[in-house]
C-alpha cells in the first residue's frame, strides 16, 4: 500500500480541508527530536474518493479540467514571453495586460470624477455598518481617515476588531479608483498585518472590505464587508 501524496498537495489538488483529511487512512512520518510536528501522506485513491464525496464526481472533474486549462494557458504565456526575450522583442504578455488596464474613452469622465471625489472627500470620519458575513450584519464601527498613515478602522459590539493604517498597499495611491491600505493590529502580543479596500459609491457612501489578518478562530471573522456613511 503506497502513501505518497503529502497534506499540502492533497488539499490543493483535491480541494480538501484538514478536517476532510483527518478521516482518511494515512502514513505518519517523524523527523526526529526537535524537528517539528509529524508529516502525513495519503493514498491517491482515498483522496479521490473523498473529493468525489465532498464535491460530486462531475463537479470535481469540471474543477480539475478548468485548472488544467489555466495551467496550459500559463505555460503558453511563459513560452511566448521567453521566445520574445530570446528575439530581443517586447514581452507580448505584458503589453496585453497594459492594454487591458486602459480605461475606455466613454468611461473616462465618470471615472475621473469619482477618483477626484475619493481623494478629496474620503479623508473624514465615517460610520460603518457591516453587511458581511451575515452573522455580523448590522454591527457598527468607525472609520477615520486622515491620510494613508494616519487613520484606523474599528468594530464595536458583537464583533470587535481594530486596524491602524500603515500606508498604501504596493502599487496603490490616493489617485486610484479604489484605495487599498495596509493595516496592523496587535492581538495577544502578536502583530498581524491586514488590508483595507475602499471605494466611493455613486450615492456618496463608501463600500469597504477589511481583512484584519487574524484567523477567524481569534477574531470572529477574518474578512468583513461594510457600508460607511459620512458622520455628521
Amino acid at each position: 500500500m503506497a502513501f505518497y501524496i503529502g497534506s499540502k498537495e492533497a488539499k490543493s489538488r483535491f480541494w480538501l480541508r484538514p478536517e476532510d483529511l483527518q478521516e482518511l487512512p494515512r502514513q505518519t512520518a517523524y523527523g526526529g527530536f526537535a524537528s517539528g510536528r509529524a508529516s502525513y501522506t495519503y493514498q491517491e485513491s482515498d483522496l479521490l474518493a473523498a473529493a468525489h464525496a465532498k464535491h460530486g464526481k462531475v463537479t470535481f472533474e469540471k474543477k480539475t479540467a478548468a485548472r488544467r486549462k489555466r495551467a496550459a494557458k500559463k505555460r503558453e504565456r511563459e513560452e511566448a514571453s521567453a521566445a520574445a526575450a530570446a528575439r530581443g522583442e517586447p514581452d507580448p504578455v505584458a503589453a496585453k495586460k497594459k492594454k487591458q488596464k486602459l480605461v475606455p474613452k466613454k468611461d473616462y469622465e465618470d471615472l475621473n470624477a469619482r477618483t477626484l471625489g475619493l481623494a478629496d472627500n474620503v479623508k473624514r470620519t465615517w460610520d460603518v455598518v457591516l453587511t458581511k458575513p451575515l452573522s455580523f450584519a448590522g454591527s457598527t464601527g468607525t472609520l477615520t481617515i486622515n491620510n494613508d498613515y494616519d487613520g484606523d478602522i474599528s468594530y464595536m459590539g458583537a464583533l470587535c476588531q481594530f486596524g491602524n493604517f500603515h500606508g498604501f498597499a504596493s502599487g496603490c495611491s490616493e489617485k486610484d479608483k479604489s484605495l487599498k491600505i495596509e493595516t496592523k493590529w496587535k492581538v495577544c502580543g502578536r502583530r498581524y498585518s491586514g488590508s483595507l479596500s475602499l471605494e466611493v459609491a455613486k450615492d456618496g457612501t463608501l463600500r469597504g472590505k477589511y481583512n484584519c489578518g487574524v484567523p477567524k478562530s481569534g477574531s470572529g471573522a477574518k474578512v468583513t464587508q461594510f457600508v460607511a456613511t459620512l458622520r455628521g
